[in-house]
């Protein structure tokens, strides 16, 4: 396998959390075989529902900070463009990103490491421990509450930093994906 990676373009939504759902969109181009991923960051104390059809394999709801919601799904061309996703909170901040990946053997478990909440700068990603060597992308994720998030954990490259009103969300991936475990991101400035 080649190591996996994000292909084509990354799909956004901005939006307001809703109790009837709201229309995520999904990037062109899906292909069956590919990893699915959607990732979103919200204000305040809402909480994500689940989409049909996708693993919700992480999730935070930390109250009045700025809380996520990883999905994924193996391609099946069977997607559309648009997924429904709802919440337990009206017109709270969001903003969503949905990619593809290639590369990714989707037989093998994915792992998908931990979460670390903190209300300072810099912001620690934590450690990630997987069980194979080799052919192996690691990510580092970030969301902030009404502050902005500023450069790179060491050795990776961003990916995007964006922020509809108080939710903000960044992502790298490692430029040299690592072949041995545990693989620790470097801190992240963030804003006041």
């Amino acid at each position: 396998m080649t190591t996996p990676a994000i292909i084509g373009s990354i799909a956004v939504t901005n939006f307001n959390t809703s109790n009837s759902g709201t229309n995520i969109n999904l990037p062109a181009g899906i292909t069956t075989g590919e990893l699915l991923c959607i990732d979103v960051a919200f204000e305040n104390d809402a909480t994500s529902g689940s989409i049909t059809d996708w693993s919700k394999p992480l999730s935070t709801n930390d109250a009045n900070y700025t809380n996520f919601a990883l999905y994924r799904k193996d391609a099946d061309e069977t997607e559309g463009s648009t997924v429904s996703l709802s919440f337990n909170d009206n017109g709270k901040n969001a903003t969503a990103r949905a990619y593809r990946m290639d590369g990714v053997d989707l037989a093998e478990a994915i792992t998908y490491g931990s979460t670390a909440q903190g209300s300072s700068s810099p912001a620690n990603p934590p450690s990630v421990t997987y069980g194979w060597a080799g052919d192996t992308q690691v990510f580092g994720f970030v969301t902030g509450d009404d502050v902005s998030i500023n450069g790179n954990p060491s050795g990776y490259t961003e990916l995007y930093d964006v922020n509809n009103g108080k939710a903000y969300m960044a992502l790298w991936n490692k430029t040299t994906p690592p072949t041995s475990s545990p693989e620790d991101p470097g801190t992240v400035t963030m804003g006041s």
